[in-house]
């Protein structure tokens, strides 16, 4: 599916504390370990609990809140990833959602595969093979770089 990248927020002080929080998150990320198998794809991948895993506690201490709301618009179903700082400004990003089979198994696929992209687009983490020192994800650190082009 597309996605669609915004920021919103008061004034240019509390958009300053916001990206500079978003960074510092991001430099604190530490790696996603792909954790689930797809037999179909046969392909490893990061499941949604290890994706929250990852992003939401790192972001949480950076005083951000994270919301996942779903949503249409002329483009069609949407899932929308928020952050928002506690100064008020927010990072936005919506994922399209595609569903070829048209019902509830389908669109809760759709929602969950968007949740997880969602999130990781906007934490700007991306899976890893776990190459056996998944224990130590202290200290390891992404190196992430923010500039006001990508909000």
């Amino acid at each position: 599916g597309r996605i669609n990248s915004s920021c919103k927020g008061g004034n240019i002080m509390s958009e300053q504390a916001a990206v500079k929080a978003l960074i510092k998150s991001r430099k604190e990320m530490g790696k996603l370990l792909k954790n689930k198998t797809n037999p179909f794809h046969k392909n490893t991948y990061a499941d949604l609990e290890a994706v929250l895993d990852a992003v939401v506690p790192v972001f949480n201490a950076n005083n951000f809140a994270i919301y996942q709301p779903s949503g249409c618009d002329e483009h069609g179903d949407y899932l929308k990833t928020v952050f928002i700082h506690d100064s008020g400004h927010s990072f936005e990003s919506k994922v399209y959602l595609r569903f070829p089979k048209q019902d509830m198994q389908g669109y809760g696929g759709a929602m969950t595969y968007a949740r997880r992209y969602g999130l990781q687009g906007m934490a700007g983490i991306a899976a890893e093979d776990d190459d056996g020192n998944s224990v130590s994800n202290l200290g390891t650190n992404k190196k992430t770089s923010v500039s006001n082009d990508e909000f």
